[in-house]
Protein backbone atom coordinates (compact mmCIF):
# COMPACT_ATOMS: atom_id res chain seq x y z
CA UNK A 1 0.00 0.00 0.00
CA UNK A 2 1.76 3.51 -0.85
CA UNK A 3 1.76 6.10 1.79
CA UNK A 4 -0.89 8.10 -0.30
CA UNK A 5 -3.51 5.12 0.75
CA UNK A 6 -1.91 4.77 3.73
CA UNK A 7 -3.54 8.84 4.70
CA UNK A 8 -6.52 8.08 3.88
CA UNK A 9 -6.89 9.60 0.79
CA UNK A 10 -8.78 8.98 -2.44
CA UNK A 11 -6.28 8.55 -4.86
CA UNK A 12 -8.57 9.97 -7.35
CA UNK A 13 -9.39 13.46 -6.78
CA UNK A 14 -6.77 14.85 -9.59
CA UNK A 15 -9.13 13.06 -11.94
CA UNK A 16 -12.00 14.37 -10.30
CA UNK A 17 -10.70 18.14 -10.61
CA UNK A 18 -10.14 17.58 -13.40
CA UNK A 19 -14.06 16.41 -14.11
CA UNK A 20 -15.12 19.33 -12.50
CA UNK A 21 -13.43 21.90 -14.54
CA UNK A 22 -15.15 19.99 -17.67
CA UNK A 23 -18.05 20.34 -16.13
CA UNK A 24 -17.72 24.07 -15.67
CA UNK A 25 -16.04 24.88 -19.33
CA UNK A 26 -19.36 22.91 -20.30
CA UNK A 27 -21.09 25.57 -18.35
CA UNK A 28 -22.76 23.32 -15.44
CA UNK A 29 -21.32 25.46 -12.23
CA UNK A 30 -23.38 23.59 -9.88
CA UNK A 31 -22.15 20.31 -11.02
CA UNK A 32 -18.74 21.77 -10.93
CA UNK A 33 -18.69 23.25 -7.40
CA UNK A 34 -20.10 19.92 -6.25
CA UNK A 35 -17.36 17.65 -7.45
CA UNK A 36 -14.61 20.18 -6.62
CA UNK A 37 -16.15 19.98 -3.07
CA UNK A 38 -16.04 16.85 -3.27
CA UNK A 39 -11.96 16.90 -4.07
CA UNK A 40 -11.11 19.46 -2.27
CA UNK A 41 -12.64 17.75 0.79
CA UNK A 42 -10.23 15.12 0.46
CA UNK A 43 -7.02 17.56 -0.20
CA UNK A 44 -7.41 18.30 -3.36
CA UNK A 45 -5.30 22.13 -2.89
CA UNK A 46 -6.29 23.07 -6.48
CA UNK A 47 -9.97 21.70 -6.59
CA UNK A 48 -10.64 24.45 -3.02
CA UNK A 49 -9.03 27.15 -5.06
CA UNK A 50 -11.22 26.84 -8.25
CA UNK A 51 -14.32 26.88 -5.34
CA UNK A 52 -12.26 29.55 -3.91
CA UNK A 53 -12.58 31.99 -7.00
CA UNK A 54 -16.28 30.43 -8.20
CA UNK A 55 -17.14 31.91 -4.62
CA UNK A 56 -15.86 35.56 -5.67
CA UNK A 57 -17.39 35.55 -8.65
CA UNK A 58 -21.12 36.80 -9.16
CA UNK A 59 -23.32 34.25 -10.25
CA UNK A 60 -25.07 36.42 -12.76
CA UNK A 61 -23.36 39.95 -14.25
CA UNK A 62 -25.66 41.88 -12.88
CA UNK A 63 -25.36 40.76 -8.86
CA UNK A 64 -23.21 41.65 -6.38
CA UNK A 65 -21.15 39.29 -4.28
CA UNK A 66 -22.72 38.57 -0.67
CA UNK A 67 -20.87 38.75 2.72
CA UNK A 68 -21.82 34.72 2.44
CA UNK A 69 -20.30 34.51 -0.48
CA UNK A 70 -17.47 36.07 0.67
CA UNK A 71 -17.35 33.68 3.74
CA UNK A 72 -17.23 31.34 1.80
CA UNK A 73 -14.66 32.27 -0.62
CA UNK A 74 -12.68 32.63 2.60
CA UNK A 75 -13.28 28.83 3.77
CA UNK A 76 -12.31 27.49 0.99
CA UNK A 77 -9.38 29.63 0.94
CA UNK A 78 -8.32 28.41 4.14
CA UNK A 79 -8.16 25.27 2.80
CA UNK A 80 -5.92 26.46 0.01
CA UNK A 81 -3.47 27.52 2.76
CA UNK A 82 -3.79 23.62 4.59
CA UNK A 83 -3.18 22.00 0.84
CA UNK A 84 -0.01 24.08 0.74
CA UNK A 85 1.22 23.55 4.44
CA UNK A 86 1.00 19.87 3.70
CA UNK A 87 4.48 18.75 3.70
CA UNK A 88 3.52 15.14 3.24
CA UNK A 89 0.90 15.55 0.64
CA UNK A 90 3.17 15.37 -2.19
CA UNK A 91 6.75 15.66 -3.09
CA UNK A 92 7.02 19.14 -4.14
CA UNK A 93 8.59 22.05 -1.89
CA UNK A 94 6.66 24.53 -0.82
CA UNK A 95 8.20 26.70 -2.56
CA UNK A 96 6.93 24.96 -5.91
CA UNK A 97 3.68 24.29 -4.42
CA UNK A 98 3.43 28.34 -3.75
CA UNK A 99 4.33 28.74 -7.76
CA UNK A 100 1.45 26.42 -8.75
CA UNK A 101 -1.49 28.43 -7.47
CA UNK A 102 -0.29 31.76 -7.51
Amino acid sequence: MSDHEQRGRPRATGGIHVFACSLHLANHPESARFWWGFAAGAGHGAAAYCLHLQHLLPSAPAQHLTNGELREADVWWERVEDALADTEGDARNIGERTTLIS
